[in-house]
């Protein structure tokens, strides 16, 4: 099978992304390259989401191998010749250039067989619904910052999709108010990340617990992540509706740029925490000590109160709000919220 070597280095770059490497898992550090009439497709997985990358080339030449991924997308992204060619001989791959030739061998099973990946397929009666792309876009910028990455809940280190779209660790929570499926759904952050791949507008198709997203030239099969039942959506759709009493209106690069100044002197066992003050005119960041003070001016503000938050997490949230100028509501002793039209974000507070 012949192929452009430019065309090659761009699937397998995108298909790479699908293989978690998993040593436990033989199959996760594998990749599938098939040929049919002209149509070549590179599959990876880490056993719950299967990568399909597609593309047209002008040999219809039917080709099917799996082989290791690591070796082969290290190869083909330093490989310079205007065309590869992949050769299939009983034991090995061969991968020949203009100047040069490389083996790979071919892994097996316990039954002496090449390997071979499963074939997934979805009902041809599955629900079906369009998401943008913009969408995805916005979950891993907005959303992504707030999910659990321990497993003391399991059910929080995915995606909530329903009528708005959450994630929460249970100390931060960022709700953006878009649709993604009809119906809810915890979708893992594996699958969302594997969404970013995708250079357009998506399909899905739905078919009790399994899902398939495609585009044109990309395709990701999965089931939906477990534990919906335990996601606390009721309760913390109530923080992210909750009323506050005071808010304020601030620069958002000014107040960055404040913070990590501060946090600069913020202690060892101080458990990242900056001490905040809301006034009519300015908002006045400090570490516990008060070694280190910075007043940012209000573009609006409200009545005086103080707090204590952990730093690094009140900067990661406003890192991922795309708007300017944030308005930022208080004055409960547990938590503050950040809200603009489409995004709001309620953050822990800190006992004084």
């Amino acid at each position: 099978m012949k192929i452009r070597t430019a065309l090659l280095q761009e699937m397998v770059a995108k298909a790479v992304k699908g293989a978690s490497l998993n040593r436990l898992l033989p199959l996760t550090s594998m990749i599938e390259i098939r040929n049919e009439d002209g149509l070549l497709t590179l599959t990876t997985t880490d056993m719950n989401n299967y990568l399909y990358i597609r593309e047209e080339i002008e040999d219809e030449q039917d080709f099917e191998i799996v082989i290791g991924v690591e070796k082969f997308a290290k190869l083909i992204s330093r490989l310079n010749c205007e065309f590869v060619k992949l050769d299939l001989l009983e034991k090995e791959l061969k991968v020949v250039t203009n100047n040069g030739s490389y083996s790979i061998e071919i892994p097996v099973d316990e039954n002496e067989k090449p390997v071979q990946f499963p074939f997934k397929q979805i009902s041809s009666e599955a629900k079906r619904g369009e998401i943008k792309l913009s969408t995805v876009k916005n979950i891993l910028r907005i959303c992504k910052p707030a999910l659990a990455v321990t497993l003391e809940s399991p059910c929080y280190t995915n995606y909530y999709t329903g009528d708005k779209i959450m994630a929460t660790d249970t100390y931060k929570i960022a709700a953006l108010d878009d649709k993604f499926m009809d119906d809810p759904a915890l979708i893992s952050a594996e699958t969302m990340s594997l969404l970013d791949i995708m250079d357009s507008d998506i399909i899905y198709a739905e078919s009790d617990n399994e899902i398939v997203f495609e585009t044109d030239n990309c395709s990701v099969y999965t089931t939906k992540a477990n534990g919906i039942e335990d996601y606390a959506y009721n309760a913390i759709n109530s923080l992210v509706d909750s009323e506050f009493d005071y808010h304020c209106k601030v620069q958002k690069n000014k107040l960055i740029s404040a913070i990590e100044r501060v946090s600069l002197f913020v202690g060892l066992y101080d458990n990242n925490a900056v001490e905040l003050t809301f006034d009519e005119e300015y908002l006045t960041i400090a570490n516990k000590e008060s070694s280190a003070t910075e007043t940012v001016e209000l573009e609006q503000g409200d009545e005086k109160f103080k707090c204590l938050i952990d730093s690094e997490m009140l900067l990661s949230q406003i890192k991922a709000n795309d708007t300017d100028v944030l308005e930022i509501w208080y004055g409960k002793e547990n938590s503050i919220k950040i809200k603009n039209e489409r995004i709001t974000q309620v953050l822990c507070l800190l006992d004084k």
